[in-house]
């Protein structure tokens, strides 16, 4: 039997024993067994056709979502939050060291108590007060030109402006190409709407994360970046918010106590 014969033959006989334990699932990581390995083959696929590529560069302390996947025992499965724990990374680094995050206590178990849900709130909340900003510098500029003889169509802003810095970091991220020079008033109306509906789905979609969440001391594990969530819009910040000094080093002395010896497992709380 040549290759591409037997390769053809192992891969009926895997899918047709995951079809069987996804029809007759007797282990609970196993319920969502055909949407892990659609993902795990969509992800199998991209590395197939990219031999080499630039990977987002994380800091030490970044809060992800990874989709680990369904794995072999007690390795840690399905999709969770984590906490990158690399010193240094950068953009040829194809993995990350992860110290995975659930809502289950136990004797492994370091809270952090609301940090996700507090940190990803905060960062609505300045966005919210950032386009609030933008809409009453918006709301000023109109309200000049609708007082000239024939008002000007188009958004303009002086340096003087005290919102000046804070217009053009917006602007420039929703017209990076400046496709619209100068802006149209009726055009930033639509981006504030925009970004205030994304910002309402965020706080719906991670509503259900108002809980205490805890670092697995037990359960450390490199993961791959293929495998980290994309963002759900481009003010998700998952992927960008990152735990306090406080937190961080609590996690290292609890890391210590967990896995190393001698006087390293007998730091002080």
């Amino acid at each position: 039997m040549d290759s591409k014969a037997l390769n053809k033959q192992n891969l009926s006989r895997s899918k047709k024993i995951l079809l069987n334990i996804s029809d007759n699932p007797k282990n609970p990581k196993f319920y969502k067994l055909s949407r892990q390995e659609l993902e795990r083959a969509k992800i199998f696929k991209t590395e197939n056709l990219i031999k080499s590529q630039k990977y987002q560069r994380y800091k030490r302390g970044t809060i992800v979502f990874i989709h680990f996947g369904v794995n072999i025992g007690n390795e840690f499965s399905d999709s969770h939050f984590g906490i990158v724990l690399n010193k240094k990374d950068h953009p040829n680094n194809g993995k990350l060291t992860i110290l995975p995050l659930t809502s289950k206590n136990s004797k492994e178990s370091l809270s952090i108590n609301k940090e996700i849900f507090t940190s990803i709130m905060d960062d609505a909340e300045k966005t919210v007060q950032t386009v609030q900003n933008v809409l009453n510098l918006t709301t000023e500029v109109e309200r000049i030109h609708h007082s000239l003889p024939v008002p000007p169509a188009f958004f303009q802003i002086k340096k003087e402006n005290k919102y000046h810095d804070i217009w053009m970091k917006y602007y420039n991220r929703n017209d990076p190409k400046g496709i619209h020079v100068p802006v149209a008033n009726i055009t930033v109306r639509k981006w504030i709407q925009s970004d205030l509906d994304k910002i309402n789905f965020l706080k719906k979609r991670y509503a259900n994360y108002d809980k205490v969440s805890y670092a697995k001391l037990d359960s450390i594990t490199s993961v791959s970046k293929l495998k980290i969530a994309k963002p759900i819009n481009d003010l998700d910040p998952v992927g960008k918010i990152t735990l306090s000094k406080e937190i961080m080093d609590n996690i290292d002395k609890a890391l210590a106590r967990q896995l190393l010896s001698g006087q390293w497992g007998k730091l002080d709380n």
